[in-house]
Formats: structure tokens, sequence, C-alpha cells
């Protein structure tokens, strides 16, 4: 009992430290200041003598890319190129291209020269229209089964890469 005589007066003093530190300071109210109007007579616009920014010229080979920062990490590349073909094939969902989309096996082959490609086995739920990218066999469920697609595997010290899309041999 005398125990919690002692702890009752420590716990109102940590109570009322606590309180006279936090002080609400008055908040000043903005004032708005009307914006003047102004009425601006036609003018011409001199020349310009500067040439335009080259507008950046988009890879037509790539597919799809992620940063390194974004990518899965590990010591495996099928992770990687998965992430990129997901991310692309959710924007054709996204646009109403396709319904949905499986991917179903993925494997990354190194060639002779280095080098490496991306294989990838997958379904997708096509609507009325046929997907017809990369063949594939139709489902009465509308689902295209089957579905395999070869892409080039490449990577810099800032991006992975899957370009030159093609159908599976």
């Amino acid at each position: 009992m005398k125990r919690y005589l002692v702890l009752i007066p420590i716990i109102f003093l940590l109570l009322a430290s606590c309180q006279s530190q936090s002080v609400d300071a008055p908040v000043a109210a903005p004032t708005e200041a009307p914006l003047p109007t102004a009425t601006l007579a036609p003018t011409s616009l001199p020349e310009s003598t500067e040439t335009p920014l080259p507008v950046a010229e988009i890879d037509p080979s790539l597919f799809g890319s992620v940063n390194t920062a974004d990518a899965p990490v590990g010591f495996m590349l099928e992770p990687v190129a998965q992430f990129i073909f997901e991310a692309e094939l959710q924007k054709r969902v996204d646009a109403g291209e396709i319904g949905a989309f499986q991917v179903e096996g993925l494997s990354i082959v190194p060639r002779g020269d280095g080098t490496f490609y991306a294989e990838i086995f997958y379904a997708l739920q096509a609507d009325a229209a046929f997907w017809p990218e990369d063949f594939g066999t139709p489902g009465d469920d509308g689902w295209v089964r089957g579905k395999c697609t070869r892409f080039d595997f490449e990577s810099t010290e800032e991006a992975f890469f899957l370009k030159n899309k093609k159908v599976c041999s």
C-alpha cells in the first residue's frame, strides 16, 4: 500500500511536467489580398531563334524496363524479367486490351556470346476479340493458354530491359 502512495505523486509530477512542455501558440489567420487584374493587348511574339529541345526517342525494340533500384533484389534474374513483363501486361489490362493474365513459367537462358534471353510462358483472358500476339490456344473459359514470348534480356548499372519481342520457337 505504501508503494502505491509513493507512486501516485510521482505519476502526477510526470503528467504535470509533460503538460507544461506543450504550449499552444496562437495561430494567425492568413489574410488574402485581392489579386490585381490586368487587360493584355494582343501582341505578336518575336520569332524564336532557339532550336527546340530534342524529344527523347522511344526505342521501338523496347518492351519494358525497370530501374535497378525498383527491381526485385537477389541473385536470380527471373524475378526481374517477371516484374517487367507483369508491369507491361498490367498496363494492357488497365487499358482494356485484355481482361487478365497469368505467368505460367519463365526462364532466363544464356547465349554463347555472353548475353541472355528470357522465355515467358503465360495465359491471357481475352474479351470478345482474340488477342493474337504470340499465338496460344483459346479455351471455352475465355482464357488463351500456351502463349510464349522470347525477349532479349539486357541490363546496365541503371536498369534492366526486355527487348526485341519474338514468338518462342
